[in-house]
């Protein structure tokens, strides 16, 4: 008799564009989405506050900080993409003796 196996599906390579992290303070938050995002202390990011660290009254009612930290778009999209350059512009500049206004 044959038994009947099943593949198991490996598990993906899922590269995340953001982390939302809790902390401490705000710094201490931020540093974890880093790590999250494997991102070093120089990459740029986009760091958003959701909600703010309180202290509470002797320790009661106190709120951790949590922020999320998104990748640049230029990180997102790899080092591959080309940067975005300024536009080129092939017309002639428009001569000053029609700008002027036109008296009436």
């Amino acid at each position: 008799m044959k038994k009947n196996r099943r593949q198991i599906p490996q598990p993906r390579k899922i590269e995340l564009d953001y982390s939302e992290k809790w902390g401490k303070d705000v710094d201490e938050a931020v540093r974890l989405a880093r790590l999250d995002l494997k991102l070093s202390a120089d990459e740029d990011v986009t760091v958003t506050v959701l909600e703010e660290p309180t202290k509470g009254f002797l320790g009661i009612g106190a709120k951790l900080a949590k922020v999320r930290v998104e990748k640049k778009a230029s990180d997102v999209a790899g080092d591959d993409a080309p940067a975005a350059a300024a536009p080129a512009v092939d017309a002639p500049a428009p001569d000053a003796a029609s700008e002027a206004p036109s008296a009436l």
